[in-house]
């Protein structure tokens, strides 16, 4: 009995360890690594693609809301506010909205957070292409970069940026006894590719 003990927990423990293997394997082939400083490009739809020439320089993923205004008929997105965090789930900035666009057309932000110990770069951005591979998430978003100023490690150089492997999001599902005006947010995710 006690043989068949030992046995059973030894194989426990090299089926743990293969399985560690195995996730360890897939979580690499996801980030390359950190002293390279290189990443996987997404897979993402070809309409979403970046233009030929710009590399992939950094991925974030987001966690926050977005923010719907009724007006009168629809719910309509008007901002965003996530934190955004590094592979290592590290918080490093925000992304958020300005409150009107700015001359070339951009809206949506992200920032890095000093206080956070990174630092300081913002980049700016204007929607070209959204595709929605789940029509229960937000669209995936490929943006092209209307300002981006601050330290080059992070936001300072970038060009374009995807928004993808979306979760919820969407708008309130009724306008039932909304007053126009009346502003909503709902829970979503986001993976954010950055590219130079």
């Amino acid at each position: 009995m006690a043989f068949t003990l030992r046995i059973i927990t030894r194989l426990f423990v090299v089926l743990s360890l293969g399985l560690s293997c195995v996730y360890a394997a897939r979580d690499l082939r996801e980030l390359a690594s950190t002293e390279t400083g290189t990443y996987t490009v997404p897979t993402v739809p070809d309409v979403m693609k970046v233009p030929a020439g710009y590399k992939l320089h950094l991925k974030l993923f987001g966690e926050g809301h977005q923010y719907y205004r009724f007006n009168g008929s629809n719910w309509v997105q008007f901002s965003a506010y996530a934190s955004l965090y590094d592979e290592e789930r590290k918080e490093i900035g925000h992304h958020y909205y300005l409150t009107h666009p700015d001359a070339l057309g951009g809206q949506p932000s992200w920032v890095t957070q000093p206080s956070k110990g990174v630092p300081y770069s913002i980049v700016t951005a204007k929607p070209l292409v959204k595709t929605t591979p789940d029509p229960r998430n937000i669209p995936w978003i490929l943006l092209k970069t209307t300002k981006a100023q601050g330290d080059k490690g992070y936001f300072g150089d970038i060009a374009y940026v995807q928004r993808y492997n979306t979760s919820e999001g969407l708008a309130p599902p009724s306008a039932s006894g909304a007053e126009v005006g009346r502003v909503r947010k709902t829970s979503y995710s986001a993976s954010y590719a950055f590219y130079v």
